[in-house]
């Protein structure tokens, strides 16, 4: 068990992490202070390459909550030294002191600029639910604006069967839980999170779950990856005939964005047609005058 951070990454790690849950003991906290989240470039917050862009999806921390509650617990993101995370999907809750912060200038412009993400993520019952340090933006109206993002009051609010009781933990969801409404869709990794797809021009919804939540197992890891990055960008109807085309469609995408992969596109912009029947054209673009 961390004492310190759930989830710390730094040097350089860009790599995706999904479906993860990190559940901390309220009185048990590292002297040094304990986070959920906690990301740096380096320890001194260079501009060095490879950049700390990771992204982290459908992600679930459980803090401390009630009383007593060790004072050494900060925050539930701890996002610092000019890091670029990308996290999504994901619910942040307990009685944390902050939930997020935005820590150096660095970081702060990164998150103006689109190259530090949060999307489609809760944070319940925080005291300071964002703040950022220098306060130069608005971080709450920051986090409030950039996609599917709520802050409650209550720790409960996301909507758990039972996420605090240390003798009966249960992480279902709830039939009303907040958590249970469309997943965001992210594209790649740090700068790319946000933007680097763009979703159909034309249908929508058909109330079923997003692929990217309905992972196969016995799939390889890397198809596993690029299913989570896009499969979004469709939803799965109901008519088999369809869904057979989707998943040619699917194939067709992996297969040009491992393409532009290996030609160095350091951005892929896509734009999907819809066409008759239901089945989807694909069109690929790699550009690289984005850093």
């Amino acid at each position: 068990m961390p004492l310190d951070d759930d989830f710390d990454v730094d040097n350089g790690y860009h790599g995706m992490v999904q479906f993860a849950l990190a559940v901390r003991n309220p009185l048990v906290a590292d002297i040094t202070g304990a986070n959920g989240f906690e990301m740096d470039n380096d320890a001194i917050g260079s501009t060095r390459t490879p950049k700390t862009s990771p992204i982290f999806s459908n992600v679930t921390i459980v803090g401390p909550y009630g009383q007593p509650v060790s004072p050494l617990f900060r925050r539930a993101a701890h996002l610092r030294r000019n890091s670029e995370p990308c996290i999504t999907n994901s619910l942040l809750i307990g009685n944390w002191p902050v939930g997020v912060l935005l820590d150096g200038q660095t970081t702060i412009q990164n998150a103006q600029n689109g190259l530090l993400n949060i999307n489609n993520t809760f944070v319940c019952g925080a005291t300071t639910p964002v703040s950022g340090t220098p306060a130069i933006i608005d971080a709450q109206a920051w986090l409030l604006n950039a996609g599917g993002n709520a802050i409650y009051a209550d720790p409960n609010a996301a909507g758990l069967v039972n996420p605090f009781n240390p003798d009966s933990l249960d992480f279902r969801l709830t039939p009303n839980s907040i958590a249970l409404r469309p997943a965001a869709g992210y594209a790649g990794r740090g700068q790319h999170c946000a933007a680097g797809v763009q979703p159909p021009v034309q249908g929508g919804n058909t109330g079923r779950k997003p692929a990217a939540l309905r992972f196969r197992p016995h799939r390889p890891a890397r198809q596993q990856h690029k299913r989570a990055c896009f499969a979004w960008l469709y939803q799965i109807p109901h008519s088999a005939k369809v869904r057979t085309a989707n998943r040619l469609f699917y194939r067709q995408f992996c297969r040009h964005f491992l393409r532009l992969q290996r030609v160095g596109a350091q951005r892929i912009a896509a734009r999907v047609i819809l066409l008759p029947g239901g089945r989807r054209r694909c069109c690929f673009e790699r550009r690289k005058d984005f850093v």
